[in-house]
């Protein structure tokens, strides 16, 4: 009895990956197109980047004096309803002589 080969083994001696053939069955292409085009070459950059060292603080140059921060007030509004009393009061005096004229 002969053993069937899958499309694993099948794309190992392609050597393709097996998840590319498998991809590309699922997207329609027979069996023997999967395993006979090649993967695209995709080129990597060569992307070189320059660091730059940090600069030491000599001796020389003055340590900064750490800052401390400013206080800071909390604004809080008045307590007491007097405001809105007297304004009250005075729409009512405009209106009360509006009405009398």
């Amino acid at each position: 009895m002969s053993k069937k080969e899958t499309l694993a083994d099948k794309a190992k001696k392609a050597g393709l990956p097996v998840q590319v053939v498998y991809n590309r069955k699922h997207a329609g292409w027979s069996e023997k197109k999967a395993l006979s085009v090649p993967l695209r070459g995709y080129k990597k950059k060569e992307i070189s980047y320059k660091v730059e060292p940090k600069k030491v603080q000599t001796s020389a140059a003055k340590p900064k004096k750490p800052t401390v921060p400013l206080p800071v007030e909390k604004y809080e509004a008045p307590k007491s309803n007097t405001f809105i009393y007297l304004s009250v009061v005075l729409v009512i005096l405009v209106i009360f002589a509006i009405m009398s004229t």
